[in-house]
């Protein structure tokens, strides 16, 4: 389910943020460049002490990626700016934002590093994340049968809305679920802003630190069986007691990721869409394998059975 989903989350997130979609043949591009360069990111990290004469396998195929996903980018931004003033987006807003003390607006440069972020944040990791879910969801078709259940009493035949999210608690639970066995973000990066000691280890300020919220989401202390997909324990009265910091796929303080609630929104629209259309039954005894890249991907993607529901 991964290609579709990613062709889904592109034109979700091209439209919704930046006010554009992009054709068929734009799209399996920038899909195909973004793919290989989250594949490949912890590559390039190692690879960056490396001298640049000096051959690193795959680097090459990495930069004209890269070069792809700005090709995109830069189009985008150069759309938005010709359109100034007639659109309202995310985009639109950065365009129309100035500095303080100097006056002046971003430059493309400073634009494109925005525009990539939000771009592979909005894009990538929600496709992973539904993925994951359902193949989850096909390994257990009583928890799929009461999906649809939910999802056929609140929606019927018509599309959703914002009112039906909170009438379908057990799909917002799934994702819940889903993100903390499989978190598409499983680490992020801290620099120390003061010297610190965990169990006895010394941390000086300026020390750059990976929390692996992954191992969070396993924690004993905080999470029964932590190994089963079980979306029920985020119902109220399991979580009431839970530490805050025990699940944070969106990171957490200062740095939560901006997008959380725009990605909870998107992910529990797309798996009630996607149940209220479609019977879904695994094609396989066993469930994908993880595949650690930047993201969390299942290796391989996930293959199901759709069938037409009537």
């Amino acid at each position: 389910m991964a290609p579709a989903f990613n062709q889904l989350t592109m034109k979700v997130v091209t439209r919704t943020l930046f006010g554009t979609g992009l054709d068929k043949d734009e799209m399996d591009k920038v899909s195909d460049a973004l793919a290989y360069a989250v594949d490949y990111i912890l590559k390039a990290i190692a690879f960056n002490s490396l001298p640049s004469w000096m051959p690193a396998p795959g680097r090459k195929k990495y930069q004209q990626a890269i070069e792809q996903v700005d090709e995109t980018v830069y189009k985008i931004i150069a759309d938005s700016r010709a359109n100034r003033g007639e659109v309202n987006h995310l985009l639109a807003m950065l365009l129309d934002m100035v500095d303080d003390e100097t006056g002046e607006g971003m430059t493309d440069k400073q634009l494109r590093d925005e525009v990539t972020t939000l771009f592979l944040a909005g894009y990538e990791t929600t496709s992973v994340a539904l993925s994951w879910a359902f193949d989850f969801l096909s390994q257990n078709p009583e928890m799929m049968e009461k999906f649809q259940a939910e999802v056929d009493s609140v929606l019927g035949h018509r599309l959703p809305t914002m009112a039906d999210l909170y009438q379908m608690p057990y799909s917002r639970m799934i994702l819940q679920e889903t993100l903390r066995i499989r978190p598409p973000a499983w680490q992020v990066m801290r620099t120390a802003i003061e010297d610190d000691e965990i169990d006895g280890y010394q941390i000086k300020a300026g020390t750059n630190i990976v929390a692996l919220m992954y191992m969070c989401h396993f924690h004993p202390d905080e999470w029964t069986d932590p190994e089963t997909f079980d979306p029920e324990r985020f119902a109220p009265e399991r979580s009431e007691s839970r530490h805050k910091l025990a699940w944070m796929p969106f990171g957490a303080g200062q740095r939560l990721c901006i997008g959380k609630d725009f990605a909870m929104m998107e992910g529990q629209l797309a798996l009630a869409m996607v149940a209220q259309r479609y019977k879904i039954t695994r094609t396989t005894e066993h469930p994908a394998e993880q595949q650690l890249a930047a993201t969390l991907r299942p290796k391989g993607g996930v293959v199901v059975k759709l069938e037409k529901r009537s």
